[in-house]
């Protein structure tokens, strides 16, 4: 049986440890061996205080943050459009990664987005790369929408491809 994860919505308080979790979780640091990282096309960190503090402060978006027994392990943003939401900031904390802490996180936002938003759709993008993380989103029912745009670096110059995913949620009874 695994323990129950505790979610909640996330507020300017946490924000270093966001911050902290992110970082890690996208970490181009070899010591920080999560499968999802950045490591092979980007130095550096992927968010700071600033970037989280606006996301926190955005109306339209609710930071979701999974704990288990009062320890942060992952987090998600999820922002509220008008047909959809769209995914992002997924991390989860690379020493709990293949635990099973993913699904129950997106397991968390598809049940905010259906439940308290009463939206149908949830929207993503996944750098093309990270072939074992699309696959991944696949098996939790995403599908590619054939969308594809650049990601890039502070500069503008263009260091991925990120591939469009959505997936439609069970009615809400």
């Amino acid at each position: 049986m695994q323990d129950p994860m505790a979610f909640t919505i996330a507020h300017p308080g946490l924000t270093p440890t966001l911050v902290a979790l992110v970082n890690r979780a996208y970490s181009s640091r070899p010591e920080d061996a999560g499968w999802v990282g950045d490591r092979t096309f980007r130095a550096g960190d992927r968010t700071d205080a600033a970037e989280i503090a606006a996301m926190l402060a955005d109306p339209a978006i609710v930071v979701l943050v999974g704990s288990l027994g009062g320890v942060t392990t992952s987090c998600v943003a999820l922002t509220r459009r008008a047909d959809s939401a769209h995914l992002g900031s997924f991390a989860v904390d690379p020493d709990r990664q293949s635990s099973g802490i993913g699904r129950r996180t997106m397991a968390a936002a598809e049940s905010h987005v259906g439940q308290r938003w009463g939206l149908d759709r949830i929207d993503i993008h996944v750098m093309e790369h990270h072939g074992a993380l699309v696959e991944w989103y696949r098996r939790l029912g995403y599908v590619e929408t054939g969308e594809r745009k650049p990601f890039t670096d502070g500069t503008g110059a263009v260091i991925a491809t990120l591939v469009g995913m959505s997936k439609v949620l069970e009615p809400v009874s």
